[in-house]
């Protein structure tokens, strides 16, 4: 629980400065976990004062969000609510749907009293979207 609650909080906070354990006390996790996110997430560079600050491109934002659907996919029995999840992310309904399909996920959409539900199922056999290619060359 403590990388999802990573995941997700590192997700929200944009830039970060400081050391890991800052990032450790800003998200309330163990600095070995938040040492470990700006390693694989972030890119360190010098900040002014002799400090480091850590950035994050767009690439690695996104991986962020994808990790965090994965956590929630093995914490939930390979199902959870995909709404809850683009709402947390600030997502929306269109980038949500691709994200979790790229991780092979079905996204099932129901209407119940007047209220759109979406669940994301992970299912064997996965399914990948198709990848598409332009027009060729002339």
């Amino acid at each position: 629980l403590w990388a999802l609650q990573a995941c997700i909080g590192y997700y929200k906070a944009g830039a970060v400065s400081g050391s890991p354990s800052e990032l450790a006390e800003r998200l309330q996790v163990p600095e070995l976990l938040a040492a470990g996110m700006l390693d694989k997430f972030a890119t360190a560079k010098a900040g002014g004062g002799g400090g480091v600050r850590y950035h994050r491109d767009k690439r690695q934002h996104q991986l962020v969000g994808t990790y965090a659907a994965v956590l929630l996919l093995h914490l939930d029995s390979f199902a959870f609510d995909a709404n809850a999840y683009a709402a947390e992310l600030k997502l929306s309904q269109k980038d949500c749907t691709a994200r979790l399909r790229e991780l092979g996920c079905t996204v099932e959409r129901r209407r119940k009293d007047g209220e759109s539900r979406a669940t994301a199922r992970l299912k064997a056999p996965l399914a990948f979207p198709k990848i598409k290619r332009g027009a060729a060359p002339k």
